[in-house]
């Protein structure tokens, strides 16, 4: 993180690995996530959060497929588990369009719990937590 930000103050290009990428990623939502807000139309906090979710969501997806780090834990093989449970209930679901989107002012369909499986197998493999960010925290 520190990485990052000293290459902005001193306007060079920093390399970063994807790890780095991922990690900071986690950190925008853990911290960007509670502000998403729109002004505009009649769902001003759901709709703007779940689509900051999903956009989050498949960049980390595209980061970890180039990082070519397919190692998976007991935790994360419960994870994709739950996850395949869930796809398993839609294809008998009697609304499938609201499975998968959810509903119109509760975005929790099967994009959403995959943006959370995705949050929850990076946070696992990649956050690392410093005395620094605790504090912000």
């Amino acid at each position: 993180m520190e990485k990052i930000f000293k290459g902005f103050r001193k306007n060079e290009r920093v390399d970063l690995t994807n790890e780095q990428m991922i990690n900071f990623f986690l950190y925008v939502v853990i911290f960007g996530l509670p502000y998403v807000y729109s002004p505009y139309g009649g769902n001003k906090y759901n709709f703007p959060k779940a689509i900051f979710l999903w956009t989050i969501s498949i960049i980390i997806i595209i980061l970890y497929i180039r990082n070519n780090d397919f190692k998976i834990n007991k935790i994360c093989k419960v994870a994709l588990l739950y996850f395949v449970c869930i796809c398993i209930t839609i294809m008998f679901s009697q609304d499938v369009y609201r499975s998968i989107f959810g509903d119109s002012w509760r975005y929790e369909g099967l994009i959403t719990i995959l943006s959370y499986v995705v949050l929850f197998i990076a946070t696992s493999k990649y956050l690392k937590l410093s005395k620094k960010i605790l504090i912000y925290l």
